[in-house]
């Protein structure tokens, strides 16, 4: 018996009907509960959809890509989501195909470029602070702006974005395991070898920036005090002795910083 012949033969024997001011609700309750149940009721109810609206769907659908692929370039990740959002719940109500391989080119395209900019950010960082002799404000800024965008991006972690795809996090543990290189590098180093000084005028003016790092540049700054009373002690040692060619390179090498 189908959908129609079924609800045909109820209502010829009666309709029901609540009239939510005199009728008794329990009545209409009691007559559904005894009521026969539908036997499969996902092959008597089925979600249709005609062409037209599916060309209409398909449409919207592309707008939203188009949009999504514009936006990216632009780092709207609230737009991205309000569109990544809208996709996938049209996908999850109309099981198309055609929906879920769009929304599925636009997660691509988004996570390529959450990748390209973390591979920019680095390869900037690793040019300031070990192929260039001066690390300015404006380098920082962009690296800072890289991070600002990962950042921004964390909203469509939860729904959207694969767990493997670029952390905002990762921007400053690589920038810490950079400065722990430069560290482990500093301390091997003489008070007089020029890259001292250098590198220390680099991390003074991330800590600007990124004050976690404050305690590293100030035990990188100790370390190197100890170094200079080392040399002190050193010289005043060698005046003693009458040593005064030793007491002058020492003289020299203070002289540097």
């Amino acid at each position: 018996m189908n959908l129609f012949q079924d609800m045909l033969q109820k209502t010829k024997r009666h309709t029901l009907v609540l009239d939510p001011i005199r009728d008794e609700p329990s009545d209409f309750l009691n007559e559904l509960v005894n009521s026969a149940s539908i036997q499969e009721p996902e092959n008597v109810f089925q979600f249709s959809i005609t062409d037209k609206s599916k060309t209409v769907v398909h449409d919207q659908i592309r707008k939203y890509q188009l949009s999504i692929m514009s936006a990216v370039n632009r780092s709207e990740y609230l737009l991205i989501k309000y569109q990544l959002d809208q996709m996938k719940r049209l996908n999850n109500l109309l099981e198309q195909d055609y929906i879920e391989q769009i929304y599925s080119d636009c997660i691509r395209h988004l996570s390529k470029h959450l990748v390209e900019e973390y591979q920019q950010a680095i390869s900037l960082l690793n040019r300031c602070l070990i192929h260039q002799t001066v690390l300015t404000d404006s380098d920082i800024e962009q690296y800072q702006t890289y991070i600002d965008h990962a950042a921004s991006a964390e909203i469509l972690r939860k729904d959207h974005l694969e767990s493997e795809s670029v952390h905002s996090s990762a921007f400053i543990q690589y920038l810490n395991q950079q400065l722990d290189e430069i560290k482990g590098d500093l301390s091997t180093k003489e008070i007089d070898d020029l890259s001292v000084k250098t590198n220390l005028d680099k991390i003074k003016l991330l800590t600007k920036y990124f004050p976690q790092i404050n305690d590293m540049y100030k035990n990188l700054c100790q370390l190197f005090m100890e170094k200079i009373h080392l040399k002190v002690n050193l010289f005043d040692s060698l005046v003693l002795n009458n040593q005064f060619e030793e007491c002058a390179t020492i003289m020299e090498n203070l002289a540097v910083h």
